[in-house]
C-alpha cells in the first residue's frame, strides 16, 4: 500500500467519495444520516434518564469523530505518500476492469446524492422517515416551537461537521505531513495503552485463555467425563428403556399371544386325530356306535333316576 492514487484513479475517486461520505462531509449522504442519527438521539427523551440521550449524544459525536480520523488514517496509508512494497509488486498494480468499476461509480454517485431524499428540513427531502414509519417507532421527542428547530439543527450539525473536520485534520496531518512519525511517538509515550488498544483490548487472549485453554484443551477431560456420564446418560438410558421394553414385548408376543393361538391350533389338531378314527366308512361301525351309545345313555338314565 502508499501512493496508489495516481495507479488506481478511479478506484481512488470511489473511494475517496465514500470515505466523503462516511465521514459525514456536509452535502454527502453520510452527512444527512449522521445528522438525522445525532439529532435523534440529542432529542430523545427517557423517564427517569433525563441525562442519558446527551451523554449518549456526546458518545455518538465521538465516535464519529473516529470514524472520520481512522477513515482518512486508510485513504492515507492507502493512497498518498510513497508505494511500500517492492518494485516487482508495483510492477503489478493497475486499475480494476469495468466489471468493478463500474459498480464503485454507481455506489460513489449515490453516496452523493443518496442523502438528499432524507434530508427533512426541506419538504421534498423528507423521505426515508415515512416509507420507514410503518416498521420502526419513532423515538419519545418533544415538539419544540418552531423558531428553535432551525437553530437547533444548525447547531447539530456545525458540532457534527467540526468533530469530523478534526478527525479528517488529524489523519491527515500524522499520515501525509508526518509521515506516521505522531501516532509512534503517541505509542511510545503511553506503551500501556498503545498495547491494550493495539491487542484489541485482550479479547482474544482472554477467549484463548478461558474457553480454549482452559475448557477445551486443560478442561478437556472433564468435559469429556461430563459428556460420557452426564449428557450420553439421555440417549444411553432411552436406548436401554426401548430395549427393555421391545424384549417384554417380544415375550409376551411369543408365549401369550403365540401360546393361545397355538394352543388351540394344538388342541383343534389332537380332537381331529381321536375323531377321525371313527370315521371308517363301514355301517357295521356305526351301527355299534349307535348302539353302545344308546345303551349308555340308558345306563345312566337309570343309574340316576
Amino acid at each position: 500500500m502508499g501512493g496508489l492514487k495516481d495507479r488506481v484513479p478511479t478506484t481512488y475517486k470511489t473511494f475517496l467519495t465514500a470515505t466523503l461520505a462516511i465521514s459525514g462531509v456536509p452535502l454527502f449522504a453520510g452527512f444527512f444520516s449522521k445528522d438525522s442519527i445525532l439529532s435523534a438521539v440529542y432529542e430523545a427523551k427517557l423517564e427517569g434518564f433525563p441525562w442519558l440521550p446527551r451523554a449518549l449524544w456526546a458518545t455518538a459525536l465521538l465516535t464519529a469523530g473516529l470514524t472520520a480520523f481512522y477513515m482518512f488514517r486508510l485513504v492515507s496509508l492507502t493512497f498518498y505518500g510513497e508505494f511500500r512494497g517492492t518494485p516487482e509488486e508495483a510492477s503489478h498494480i493497475h486499475e480494476s476492469p469495468r466489471t468493478m468499476t463500474v459498480p464503485l461509480v454507481i455506489l460513489a454517485a449515490l453516496s452523493v446524492a443518496g442523502g438528499w431524499i432524507g434530508f427533512e428540513i426541506v419538504d421534498w427531502g423528507n423521505q426515508i422517515k415515512p416509507f420507514l414509519s410503518p416498521v420502526v417507532l419513532p423515538l419519545a421527542t418533544e415538539v419544540p416551537e418552531a423558531h428553535h428547530v432551525l437553530a437547533r439543527e444548525l447547531g447539530l450539525m456545525a458540532a457534527s461537521v467540526a468533530v469530523a473536520a478534526i478527525g479528517i485534520f488529524l489523519a491527515l496531518s500524522w499520515y501525509v505531513r508526518g509521515k506516521g512519525k505522531v501516532p509512534q511517538e503517541l505509542a511510545q509515550r503511553f506503551p500501556g495503552v498503545y498495547r491494550t488498544l493495539s491487542n484489541k483490548y485482550y479479547v482474544d487472549e482472554v477467549y484463548e485463555a478461558v474457553f480454549v485453554q482452559a475448557l477445551a484443551k486443560d478442561g478437556g477431560r472433564i468435559l469429556w467425563e461430563v459428556d460420557a456420564t452426564v449428557v450420553d446418560l439421555i440417549p444411553n438410558g432411552s436406548a436401554a428403556l426401548v430395549r427393555g421394553l421391545s424384549w417384554i414385548s417380544s415375550a409376551f408376543d411369543q408365549y401369550v399371544v403365540d401360546g393361545l393361538v397355538n394352543g388351540v391350533a394344538n388342541t383343534l389338531q389332537a380332537a381331529f386325530r381321536v375323531f377321525r378314527r371313527a370315521e371308517t366308512g363301514r355301517v357295521q361301525n356305526y351301527a355299534l356306535f349307535m348302539g353302545a351309545g344308546l345303551f349308555a345313555i340308558v345306563t345312566v338314565y337309570l343309574f340316576f333316576r
